[in-house]
């Protein structure tokens, strides 16, 4: 069960990343609510699969854009590095 502390933790990492559709298939969009550093899409095992910069990124909405139809379904974690601070999020690839 979730503690007063955890839920307040979960929302919180909630307002800072979303991550949809989820699960996706053709396209994933992050959305990242503070100023990120970095963020990576890792597989289960931890190999990067990709990595999106400011070439994806709108600043109007705050959101990057991945193509995703080259990499296998299955499940995969967002990696997101705000400050000193990294939020993890799981999704899932489904062609």
């Amino acid at each position: 069960t979730q503690t007063p502390a955890s839920v307040g933790q979960t929302q919180l990492q909630e307002n800072l990343l979303r991550i949809y559709p989820n699960p996706a298939v053709s396209e994933l969009k992050v959305y990242a609510g503070n100023e990120v550093k970095n963020i990576r899409l890792v597989d289960a095992l931890g190999r990067e699969v990709m990595r999106l910069d400011g070439q994806s990124y709108s600043a109007d909405s705050k959101t990057f854009s991945a193509t995703i139809s080259e990499i296998p379904a299955g499940i995969y974690y967002c990696l997101a590095q705000f400050g000193g601070e990294q939020i993890v999020q799981k999704f899932i690839i489904a062609h």
